[in-house]
């Protein structure tokens, strides 16, 4: 397990068609871990990447988890680690299943505030299960949204403009 402190990690695997899957990012503050190998004890299935110069303190979990007997305060932290740990997994498995690709942008941009400047435009596709080009769209339909709400407001304010009349402006 490691906890970022300065940097940006990506966790990534890659199909059967040899392309990679960014399943998650962990930025300054994250604490993140190959799951299925702390927990099953098995060779782990995906993999990390740097993507920044980045600065990280390790535990190794297995020595923690020799400690930890032996040591109330130890366990208490490994808990506290797994209480923040599961949650997070549970919304990345809502992520996934319940939320449509647009809702999972805005979710990432909530989530990662400021990530997407850093990262490569193909590894936010792949995080969100899209191509590029439709991150693309998808991402000048929002801001476009966001632009169109922000001119209704202003005119609505300024000009006291009925909804009918402005959607002619705007249009």
């Amino acid at each position: 397990m490691v906890l970022v402190l300065k940097g940006l990690l990506l966790h990534y695997v890659i199909d059967e068609n040899g392309e990679e899957k960014t399943l998650r990012f962990g930025p300054e503050k994250a604490q993140t871990a190959m799951w299925d190998a702390i927990f099953y004890k098995k060779p782990a299935a995906e993999n990390i990447m740097a993507l920044e110069n980045t600065v990280f303190l390790k535990v190794d979990f297995r020595e923690l988890d020799r400690l930890s007997s032996d040591n109330i305060r130890l366990l208490k932290l490994q808990n506290q680690s797994y209480k923040e740990v599961i949650p997070e997994n549970v919304a990345n498995i809502k992520f996934l299943t319940i939320l449509n690709p647009e809702e999972r942008y805005q979710y990432f941009c909530k989530t990662y505030p400021n990530l997407e400047q850093r990262v490569m435009q193909k590894h936010i596709a792949s995080f969100l299960g899209v191509t590029q080009i439709s991150r693309s769209r998808m991402r000048t339909r929002i801001v476009r949204q966001y632009i169109i709400s922000g001119f209704e407001v202003v005119l609505r304010h300024f000009f006291k403009v009925e909804h009918r009349l402005l959607l002619q402006v705007i249009y």
